[in-house]
């Protein structure tokens, strides 16, 4: 099977917290405490990740060829520039390891030997601490949706840290739908950096509060309905095993991301 095409990176685009952007609203509350850092700009890793989850968005596209081949029955076809080899090597390895399950070193070994170039681990070690990092703060972060027209909106209440605060949703207008399972139409904002416990809010839509009556619920002391959020603690890693198993858990959800267009697919290292 032919596989996909490697080039350049591209830049991502980060939303400013408590502002909508083009891409959606993001509100952002306290982080959690994170995991031990790399010596690896972030940006580079990052795009890395994002590379190698385009690699696999491909991969899909293909319906899953590349998983159903024999491992030595399987050909990927890698074009790049001039001067790109321990690039594309180090996606390549990173691919392999992340999506296609192989150990880190056999992975390594595979991609040098298909591109003549050395990999480097160190990137790729990085890569796996970030996508665990990412895991985490995944549970700390909810898209909330309000699915039932409307010219405006806006969501208030402890999941957006007070009652006073108005923070605006987006309405999402790409034909794939946006994060979370919003809608083309549907109004979006993602909270992150929610630490676990029980949060209360409301929806403010053309200036008249509502809750929505199909998600959770529940009547205060006033008696007024409120939705109610409940934010679960983040896994607890116990083995290396265990950690690359939700790193790679992470990576499959980027991907899929990938393939839907919530996030930006650059072609390649």
């Amino acid at each position: 099977p032919t596989g996909p095409t490697a080039s350049s990176f591209s830049s991502a685009a980060a939303s400013s917290p408590l502002s909508p952007s083009a891409s959606g609203a993001t509100a952002v509350r306290a982080s959690f405490s994170a995991l031990p850092t790399s010596r690896y700009d972030p940006l580079r890793v990052r795009h890395l990740l994002n590379a190698a989850a385009s690699l696999q968005r491909l991969a899909f596209r293909r319906g899953g060829k590349l998983h159903r081949a024999r491992r030595d029955a399987c050909a990927v076809l890698l074009h790049c520039d001039p001067g790109m080899d321990a690039d594309v090597a180090v996606l390549l390895a990173g691919w392999l390891h992340w999506y296609g399950r192989l150990p880190l070193q056999e992975a390594i070994l595979a991609a040098e030997t298909a591109m003549g170039a050395t990999v480097d681990q160190g990137l790729l070690e990085a890569g796996t601490l970030a996508l665990l990092q990412g895991a985490r703060e995944r549970c700390s972060k909810v898209v909330l949706t309000w699915k039932y027209g409307g010219l405006t909106a806006y969501v208030a209440g402890d999941v957006v840290a007070s009652w006073s605060a108005r923070v605006p949703m987006v309405r999402c207008r790409s034909p794939m739908g946006c994060k979370g399972d919003t809608h083309p139409g549907h109004f979006f904002l993602e909270v992150q950096g929610l630490r676990p416990g029980v949060y209360y809010y409301k929806y403010i839509v053309d200036g008249t509060w509502a809750v929505d009556s199909y998600s959770s619920k529940v009547l205060d002391a006033a008696g007024n309905w409120n939705n109610v959020l409940v934010v679960p603690e983040p896994p607890v890693v116990l083995t290396s095993r265990e950690g690359l198993a939700l790193a790679r858990w992470q990576a499959a959800r980027l991907a899929l991301e990938a393939k839907m267009g919530v996030i930006g697919t650059p072609r390649a290292v």
